[in-house]
């Protein structure tokens, strides 16, 4: 049960401010906003590939209860991936590089 509109819940201002924002710095700026709306923005933001930081970042603000009543199946994924991202654990570990050799070329044909 995804949004039924494909309308976004925000004005484009506050969309276009929340694109702007580092992640840190993005639950601050929503946090005015009622739990509902969050919930369906996330969701809107979630479904838009260049947007989907932002949908994630603002689902790890939302309730359990708020994303399921507005996406359904989508609304209780989404709270989970947002829970994960959230908790250190999950994170990956840096991956570590090998030194290659350096690559030589021949100077003369053998």
């Amino acid at each position: 049960m995804l949004l039924e509109e494909d309308r976004c819940p925000v004005s484009l201002e506050t969309l276009g401010l929340l694109y702007g924002l580092p992640q840190g710095q993005i639950a601050g700026a929503i946090s005015e906003l009622a739990p509902k709306t969050r919930a369906q923005l996330s969701l809107y933001c979630v479904q838009r590939s260049h947007l989907r930081a932002i949908g994630i970042s603002i689902a790890a603000s939302c309730d359990y209860s708020d994303l399921y009543a507005i996406g359904g199946k989508a609304g209780t994924a989404l709270y989970e991936i947002s829970r994960e991202q959230r908790d250190p654990q999950h994170e990956e570990a840096p991956r570590r590089t090998r030194s290659r050799p350096k690559i030589t070329l021949a100077t003369k044909a053998a």
